[in-house]
């Protein structure tokens, strides 16, 4: 009896040792992938105001909170989204008044909207901008979040 359940031992793990190493070499390369998309891979990093207000049909202006001062400056790309409309419309930092009026500063906004845009751009439309301040790897924001 014992020889007989030595062999199917035996026979068990010869079937079976294929099926592992396969699967080890396919999570290996999963793992092995994810890193190297950790440590290459760039993500945009965004602050936002949800108090964007259009000043022209070409011109925005929006108030950020003091924590956001240090990471803006003119010529970063903005996402202008205008309330009751699903477009966005891309914009670019012009100026970046650093008075702080009630507790916020002001920054203007040049639009550069799509030829086809059907957002009717006019004075006196609100919503909130999105402006990139940096681009970033994955790891970085995981060890931000570390912090």
């Amino acid at each position: 009896m014992s020889a007989s359940f030595s062999r199917s031992i035996r026979t068990m793990q010869l079937a079976t040792s294929g099926r592992s190493i396969v699967a080890l070499l396919v999570v290996a390369a999963f793992l092995t992938a994810w890193m190297t998309w950790l440590g290459v891979a760039q993500v945009a990093v965004y602050v936002v105001a949800d108090t964007a207000v259009l000043t022209s049909n070409t011109h925005a202006t929006a108030q950020f909170t003091p924590d956001a001062l240090p990471q803006m400056k003119a010529g970063q790309p903005a996402l202008l989204r205008l309330d009751g409309f699903d477009e966005p419309v891309p914009a670019v930092v012009t100026e970046v008044d650093q008075t702080l009026v009630d507790g916020r500063f002001t920054v203007q906004f040049q639009l550069q909207p799509n030829a086809n845009s059907k957002v009717p751009l006019q004075a006196g439309l609100n919503g909130r901008v999105e402006v990139e301040v940096e681009q970033v790897t994955p790891f970085t924001l995981l060890l931000r979040t570390a912090k």
